[in-house]
């Protein structure tokens, strides 16, 4: 019958019509995965299935073990089609846990040990999950973790870690494996279920809203998918695959390790991705096909080769989402690119692909079923030929509908049943043949090294951290991980720009359990958001600023001395400031440059004062500095968070015999003043208040009257004298504004 013969409530299966429709194709079969899976091994039993850094492990090996492993899930109150939460990172015991819960009947649930209570509390509930497999030796304690959501999920009844020491009241995978006899186990297995038609396991999206949503892929269809990327890219029995990136992944399990067990070829398991570890790989498992995925597992591996001095001719090909060209140009290796989705929708280039189209596009559709359609965003309009459209899909693999996600799915499928992907692509016809480019996103979603974010839910979050008025979350380009997340806020009244950054929007984001990669790596203070003629925040322009470089505060200020022990007991011993770095150096250069020492002291918030003692020369009469106005320009400010904190520097300096000169306040910073041994003046300063939008535009229009006078003045071959020539001409600018 074709159909699944157990439904479960919440997950959207296709309709029996349209399977029939794939079964008739050839495309979907009565085969499960797991079946499949368990054909391989039986087939290819003394071949070598896992490789890596921690040995080897063959098909019959694997056979055995993953036996055992589900006869153990089952043994400890586990009932098939119960969902289990997956929290293990790359190792032999994650693929011995996972296909042990496909032999089991069970559901995998496929999070990252990188999640945390935000993520993994909302999605076990949502799933109503029994189990929840952890790592034991990760950095993190997740065994300890775990422990809290059994406390916070009540249907989270088995917790079951793998890797690292026993834990009181915790079994551990590699126990359970050696209480289990394999023949018992096969018996225990035996009346399992099997439905080609049912869920196989719970992949995580993007998410455009909130948490990610839960994706049901089925046995039969992941199969179709797994076949599919073995035909091809022609994966053989005697290849190799190492594929760096999370195993948990859709990418991993769907085009790397599923086909390669499949196909009977070995895939390399590295738990740690160091490049020794790489090179090791290189050196000792040889893979004749690389899964990269970013361009920064790319020139990791450009390193790694470089030391294994691999033989380029053993590597096949490599995958990435776009880094075929530095791949050929680098390694000298044949790249091919891929674009795919959790959602169940894949495509390719591969090596009898034009250059053109294996370095400029992510390739066309493997299957023939698969159908796309370019859409003019927000409608069901396709787009004219050479326009860039958002993707639409639909295909034998393609879903039907997020888990228990009926107000996503009415907006995420079009009337006739096409998944609409939120990305933008372009179609081009090279030597005959359909491929599609790439061209950005409509969904407001941050892929951080493939890693999904999802810009709303974070926002959310940071928008209840102290002080914080309003935050919004865009990409900045990255060339390694493809995107980095950048925050752009505005304040309450009374918080200061000082007060928030990246270190406190990671403890804030820690504290409510949200995982690293989804903290802000840039954190830039606006005195208001750009907004569109709609009043909605304008988030084209917020990427804008976020691609242009940016600074991160002052370094060091740097002058020369000619009073060298004046000046280092005046800011260390007098100050207290740390002497923190020193150079010592002979001259460099241009011709008659003098041996010299420049040396560093600690001004605070990594920010330092430097200066240069050119040794045996003597000062010129030009580099002598005089207390007057145009020498006392060019001077050091330093900050302070407060009022009380200004006035402790001044009671200090004070105190310590130090004249301060003056104490004044500005329209926006007040500041204290004093002099070093060399005559230099120093600044000490805090803001009385935040830039607003009407400084921002009073400045420029001080500015750009004050250009006009200079620029009127030079053509007349003079100078302008007066402020009053700004003044005058900025009304004048105001009024054309106003008008």
């Amino acid at each position: 019958m074709t159909g699944v013969t157990q439904p479960i409530a919440g997950v959207v299966y296709p309709p029996r019509e349209t399977l029939q429709r794939y079964v008739e194709a050839g495309a979907l079969t009565d085969e499960t995965w797991v079946a499949a899976l368990q054909r391989s091994f039986k087939e290819n039993g003394a071949r070598i299935a896992v490789d890596g850094p921690e040995g080897a492990l063959t098909y019959a090996q694997l056979d055995g073990l993953t036996d055992r492993a589900g006869a153990a899930l089952l043994a400890s109150g586990l009932r098939p089609l119960d969902r289990v939460v997956f929290q293990l990172g790359n190792s032999k015991e994650l693929l011995i846990a996972f296909i042990g819960c496909l032999k089991a009947g069970l559901i995998p649930i496929c999070t990252l040990a990188a999640h945390r209570e935000q993520e993994i509390g909302y999605l076990a509930r949502h799933a109503k999950a029994r189990g929840h497999l952890v790592q034991g030796d990760d950095k993190f304690d997740l065994v300890g973790f775990g422990q809290e959501m059994q406390r916070s999920v009540p249907s989270l009844d088995v917790l079951i870690s793998a890797r690292g020491p026993a834990r009181a009241d915790v079994p551990r995978l590699e126990d359970l494996l050696e209480q289990e006899l394999r023949s018992k186990a096969i018996a225990r297995l035996q009346d399992v279920p099997r439905d080609p038609f049912q869920a196989a396991l719970f992949q995580l999206s993007g998410g455009t809203t909130g948490v990610p949503k839960l994706i049901p892929r089925f046995q039969n269809e992941y199969l179709h998918t797994m076949r599919e990327v073995a035909r091809y890219l022609d994966y053989r029995r005697d290849d190799v695959m190492f594929m760096p990136l999370p195993m948990i992944h859709n990418a991993s399990m769907a085009c790397a390790w599923g086909p390669t067990l499949l196909q009977g070829g070995t895939f390399v398991v590295v738990p740690q991705i160091t490049e020794q570890a790489i090179v090791q790989v290189l050196k000792q498992c040889k893979p004749t096909w690389i899964g990269a995925g970013v361009k920064q597992a790319v020139l990791k591996l450009k390193a790694a080769m470089d030391a294994a001095q691999v033989e380029p001719g053993r590597v096949r090909g490599v995958w990435t989402i776009n880094a075929a060209k530095y791949t050929r140009e680098v390694l000298d290796l044949p790249g091919c690119h891929t674009f795919g989705m959790s959602e169940g929708f894949l495509m390719f280039t591969r090596d009898s692909d034009s250059r053109e189209a294996r370095e400029e596009t992510v390739g066309k559709p493997m299957s023939g079923l698969d159908e796309v359609r370019l859409l003019k965003p927000g409608t069901e309009m396709d787009v004219a030929p050479g326009e860039i459209g958002e993707l639409a899909v639909r295909g034998p693999s393609v879903i039907h509908g997020y888990f228990d996600a009926e107000e996503r799915n009415r907006q995420a499928f079009t009337r006739d049943g096409f998944y609409r992907s939120g990305d933008l692509m372009s179609a081009r016809v090279i030597d005959g043949a359909k491929y599609y480019a790439f061209e950005g996103r409509i969904k407001d979603v941050i892929d951080r090294g493939g890693e999904k974010v999802n810009c709303e839910e974070i926002e959310l979050a940071l928008g209840e951290a102290q002080g914080i008025a309003e935050a919004a979350l865009v990409g900045m380009p990255d060339p390694g991980l493809g995107e980095r997340i950048c925050a752009f806020v505005t304040l309450r009244p009374g918080c200061s720009p000082s007060e928030v950054g990246v270190p406190s929007f990671a403890r804030f984001l820690e504290k409510r359990g949200f995982a690293k990669f989804k903290w802000p790596e840039r954190v830039e203070v606006l005195s208001a958001m750009p907004t569109t003629k709609f009043g909605k925040i304008d988030k084209a322009e917020l990427r804008r600023l976020a691609s242009t470089p940016a600074l991160s505060g002052v370094h060091h200020t740097a002058r020369p001395t000619w009073k060298l022990r004046e000046t280092v007991e005046f800011y260390r011993d007098r100050l207290g400031l740390k002497l923190v770095h020193a150079i010592s150096a002979k001259g460099w250069g241009p011709e008659g440059h003098p041996d010299f020492l420049h040396f560093f002291f600690d001004s605070g918030d990594g920010s330092t004062i430097a200066f240069f003692y050119y040794i045996g020369a003597a000062q010129p009469e030009y580099l002598v500095h005089r207390p007057q106005w145009d020498c006392d320009s060019v001077h050091t400010a330093w900050k302070v968070r407060s009022e009380e904190e200004l006035l402790r520097w001044k009671r200090f300096l004070e105190g310590a015999g130090v004249a301060v000169d003056m104490h004044i306040r500005h329209e926006i910073v007040e500041s204290i003043y004093f002099r070093d041994p060399n005559g230099y003046l120093i600044e000490i300063g805090r803001a009385t208040r935040a830039t607003s939008v009407l400084d921002h535009r009073d400045a420029e229009l001080t500015l750009a009257a004050a250009m006009e006078a200079e620029t009127e003045a030079r053509s007349g071959g003079q100078t302008f004298t007066s402020i009053e020539t700004v003044w005058q001409r900025k009304a004048r600018l105001h009024e054309e504004l106003k008008a």
